[in-house]
């Protein structure tokens, strides 16, 4: 639809005000480093926001996390999004599981990369990555 024509940080700032609504016991920062291009990263852009979509779905439902940091910047050629909460850390086996399979393919279909950190206590930090020269 529309939505590959807008630039990333835009899309990014209704979909997390949207995810504001659904988890008023949450707060959910965006930070879009200095930088970032407003150019729309069409198809790219559609699944990272997907992938960042169903990130926040995982935090809402599994983590019982009250911060969430969205942010998205550039690292060399790579376009680096990460979703970083103050959950109580997953499991990599349990429920949370079959979300993160289908975002790794989802990541991997358009030869980006999803790396999960997490521990008992320390929250979960999704990073995921994408070559901008690949995008644009």
């Amino acid at each position: 639809g529309e939505e590959r024509n807008e630039p990333l940080p835009r899309l990014a700032e209704s979909m997390v005000e949207r995810n504001r609504g659904m988890s008023p016991n949450c707060r959910i920062e965006l930070v879009v480093e200095e930088g970032f291009p407003s150019t729309p990263f069409g198809e790219v852009g559609t699944n990272l926001l997907r992938i960042l979509q169903e990130a926040l779905t995982n935090v809402r439902r599994h983590s019982g996390a009250s911060e969430v940091l969205v942010s998205l910047r550039l690292d060399g050629d790579d376009l680096v999004a990460e979703v970083a909460d103050d959950g109580r850390g997953l499991d990599p086996k349990g429920p949370a599981g079959i979300g993160l399979r289908s975002m790794r393919e989802r990541a991997a279909a358009f030869g980006g990369k999803l790396e999960i950190e997490s521990g008992p206590s320390e929250g979960t930090r999704m990073r995921f990555r994408a070559s901008v020269r690949r995008i644009s």
